[in-house]
């Protein structure tokens, strides 16, 4: 029931921060998208047990280009499925969470400065590669994900890297941290 309430609902346009707690359905609310969101600044999805990936790549194929707000459209280029202004995203506690491939990308967050994610037992994959394309990305925070495997981690701008009982990085390639701290 908690599902389908939440699924009614349509926040406001202008919403900046979105907490998203105890979550329990298998796949987002149809309005969490990023046409929808234009203002989010702030995600986080707290113990959304039901959640086994977080997706944008079909959103271009879900909607309509007659139903593209004129917000999204930007220099002629089409930035549908992009949360162009979101800057801080959290993940706690989405214990069958499996991947973020889909969504941990700089084509659907260019603006993220500070990714946090932490207790998610089964989660697997981050596109930690491609970080790199995360210009303004200057904190990354994995923690309690013991699952996760990434080859590398390359991201120029990155600050401050804290690794506590998960990720296992190969190689790390970045300039300019200032913390980094591994337990």
């Amino acid at each position: 029931k908690d599902i389908q309430v939440l699924e009614v609902l349509q926040p406001p346009v202008s919403l900046e921060s979105l907490f998203l707690q105890n979550y329990a359905g298998v796949s987002l609310p149809s309005w969490l998208q990023p046409q929808n969101l234009p203002s989010l600044t702030s995600l986080t999805f707290d113990g959304c047990v039901g959640l086994k990936s977080i997706s944008l790549c079909m959103i271009s194929q879900i909607i309509g280009l007659n139903l593209i707000p004129a917000v999204l459209v930007h220099n002629n280029n089409d930035s549908v499925g992009m949360f162009l202004s979101l800057t801080d995203l959290a993940i706690y506690g989405c214990r069958n969470l499996s991947s973020l491939e889909h969504f941990l990308l700089p084509k659907y967050v260019p603006a993220v400065k500070k990714i946090t994610i932490g207790g998610c037992k089964r989660l697997e994959s981050i596109p930690t590669e491609m970080f790199g394309d995360f210009h303004f990305l200057e904190e990354l925070n994995i923690f309690s994900c013991p699952k996760i495997r990434s080859r590398r981690l390359v991201s120029p701008s990155l600050k401050k890297l804290r690794l506590s009982r998960s990720a296992l990085f190969y190689s790390i390639g970045t300039t300019a941290i200032q913390l980094l701290h591994a337990a």
